[in-house]
């Protein structure tokens, strides 16, 4: 029944959804090529996000976790998983974007915002990451904490992650 569909639609946790446009934005989807990025449009987990020049963008990640995208910005959003143990993957290819995660997390959950050089990953915070491709081997990643605290570790050659450093807000 229609009520049943709505109530399954309604407690469907893990959305990822642009809930403020200002300026223009393109989304590339699999299978779907390229759309036109507009305020209530829910994302799907791999979509890739080009915000212009000019403009910006918020998405809402579930119910507490906010991101602003900054112009000029590129980026892809994947979420996974369940309640007990959500994956929040945002993968910086270059421009800026700030996080607000309101709740802390479960222990086994994740949010990490992934650059082309370097990884980090939060409990609960609120951060900015800044990507600057200079060509394709030299990319500068700057991080500001606002409040909270997030582990770095540059990404190595191999995939892996290096020795990570704990950044505290300031």
């Amino acid at each position: 029944n229609i009520t049943g569909i709505l109530t399954s639609f309604c407690n469907f946790k893990y959305s990822i959804l642009i809930y403020e446009l200002n300026g223009t934005a393109s989304i590339e989807r699999e299978g779907a090529g390229e759309i036109n990025a507009a305020e209530d449009l829910y994302l799907e987990s791999g979509d890739r996000i080009s915000v212009a020049e000019g403009s910006s963008m918020r998405l809402k990640l579930d119910d507490d976790k906010y991101l602003m995208v900054e112009e000029e910005s590129v980026l892809s959003v994947e979420v996974a998983g369940s309640e007990e143990d959500s994956k929040t993957k945002i993968q910086l290819e270059e421009g800026a974007v700030t996080s607000e995660i309101q709740n802390p997390l479960s222990p086994d959950s994740k949010y990490e915002v992934n650059s082309p050089n370097s990884v980090m990953a939060v409990r609960g915070t609120i951060f900015r990451v800044e990507t600057t491709v200079f060509s394709d081997e030299d990319v500068s990643t700057k991080v500001s904490v606002f409040s909270g605290k997030v582990s770095m570790g540059a990404l190595q050659e191999d995939g892996s992650v290096g020795d990570e450093i704990l950044i505290g807000a300031g």
